[in-house]
């Protein structure tokens, strides 16, 4: 549990600081990259503001400054003012982890910086280079998010309380999408989403200053690579506990199927750099005849798991670096009865506190939970569950979540021209919650922050 003091009203948000003149302070603006040839040493000083948190506060993650030198390495992190002295000449990356919140009920807030959350410095020549941060509360966190069609949207806590139909507090009109195909919110804040092939899969990303409001918004970035070539369609895109980015992905010509990851490095870099990028992924780990609907989850032993739709089964790749082919665990669900019947065409997974999984079972209609100790099996495994654990779905939901109060909420596209919100409760039935125009069809549902 961490606590902190107010900010000043005047303090103003993340900024660089340059000097000139006989100073000897560097432009912290400087981005460098080839341009940056320094000799000698150098010193980077960080000023940091805290956030004005709660108090008592508990934290998912922890608002903190992260250097990294030259050679991607860690060099420092602080979440006060610090000074790094003596560092070998060369590029620096800055990046600002913001804090998130352990939110009790549907998630928590977060506080970070509201624009430039990721500065690249040229350090040397016996100067001092700043870089100047304070943290502010991100006007998109404490919310659960939806994609449907070309708009993401957020929905307050209040509002999936008050139920009824709601006008969503924030939709992200965004052109030349036709359909997202998975977004996720990194460690900074910045949110990413991916696009669907009809006018060209790639992956785009918006600053947290623009989570607010209603209306079209321009992607502060765009990162693409050949994989995406000949309208590679993406299925889903997670963040690991690295900070690594994943997205499914499959080539059109049956060449490849399975994980594209680029590392944190990378992200950063995208992030400092802005525009559009074009970067081959740092690791690609095939998964075979992964081909139709695709949710990517990670669990809380840093396991990513996959939704196989076409081949009924639940992947799981504990380390998508180890050079492997084979999944560490292909799982198939049936339901136990006198005749079992098999669960079919996985569509969306979610986690819970106790490391239990539940699924949604999109073609047979089900909900199932799956007890931890279940899910960490290894090769082909032909699970059996019981009855009690396997509800019975009418609806046609397709994004799942469990929020910080433990209800599994899932959306619904309902065709009456409002898309719904279906709260589900251990020894319930699915229900509506909420109702929204904004969100004709849920196909994606993302807490801000994670709850867990």
């Amino acid at each position: 549990m961490y606590t902190r003091t107010a900010l000043p009203a005047s303090l103003i948000a993340l900024f660089a600081l340059a000097c000139s003149g006989g100073s000897g302070v560097a432009d912290s603006a400087d981005t460098g990259d080839s341009a940056c040839t320094p000799d000698g040493t150098g010193t980077l000083q960080l000023d940091l503001s805290a956030p004005a948190l709660p108090d008592p506060i508990s934290l998912l993650q922890k608002n903190e400054a992260v250097v990294y030198g030259p050679d991607g390495v860690e060099v420092g992190r602080s979440d006060e003012s610090i000074t790094l002295t003596d560092l070998p000449g060369g590029q620096y990356t800055v990046v600002i982890l913001r804090a998130e919140e352990d939110g009790a009920g549907l998630t928590g807030a977060a506080w970070g910086a509201p624009s430039q959350t990721v500065y690249e410095v040229c350090v040397g020549n016996d100067t001092v280079t700043t870089v100047a941060a304070a943290w502010e509360l991100h006007p998109g966190a404490g919310r659960l998010w939806a994609s449907s069609g070309e708009s993401l949207v957020a929905f307050q806590a209040d509002q999936v309380a008050a139920g009824g139909e709601q006008a969503a507090d924030i939709r992200m009109d965004v052109a030349y999408i036709n359909d997202f195909r998975g977004f996720a919110f990194d460690r900074m804040g910045n949110l990413w989403a991916a696009a669907s092939p009809t006018y060209g899969s790639r992956l785009l990303w918006f600053s947290p200053d623009q989570q607010t409001g209603v209306g079209e918004v321009e992607p502060a970035g765009e990162l693409s690579a050949p994989i995406f070539d000949d309208f590679a369609p993406i299925s889903d895109l997670v963040f690991d506990d690295t900070g690594a980015l994943w997205v499914a992905v499959r080539k059109t010509d049956g060449s490849f199927s399975g994980l594209a990851g680029w590392e944190h490095g990378a992200v950063e870099h995208a992030i400092a750099t802005g525009g559009a990028l074009v970067v081959e992924p740092d690791q690609m780990r095939p998964v075979d005849g992964l081909m139709g609907k695709v949710d990517l989850e990670v669990d809380s032993r840093g396991s990513i798991w996959i939704t196989d739709y076409d081949a009924d089964r639940l992947v799981r790749i504990d380390d998508p670096r180890d050079g492997a082919t084979a999944p560490d665990l292909s799982l198939r669900v049936s339901r136990a009865g006198e005749t079992p019947i098999a669960c079919t065409a996985p569509e969306n997974v979610s986690f819970r506190d106790d490391g239990a999984m539940d699924v949604l079972f999109w073609s047979s209609g089900e909900m199932a939970r799956i007890p931890a100790a279940d899910l960490r099996g290894s090769g082909d495994v032909d699970l059996m569950i019981a009855g009690t654990d396997v509800l019975d779905v009418l609806d046609l939901p397709r994004g799942m979540v469990v929020d910080g109060a433990g209800n599994t909420i899932l959306g619904n596209y309902s065709g009456s021209g409002a898309g719904e919100l279906l709260q589900w409760t251990p020894g319930s039935t699915p229900r509506p919650v909420l109702s929204s125009l904004d969100m004709v069809d849920p196909a994606d549902l993302v807490l801000n922050p994670a709850a867990r």
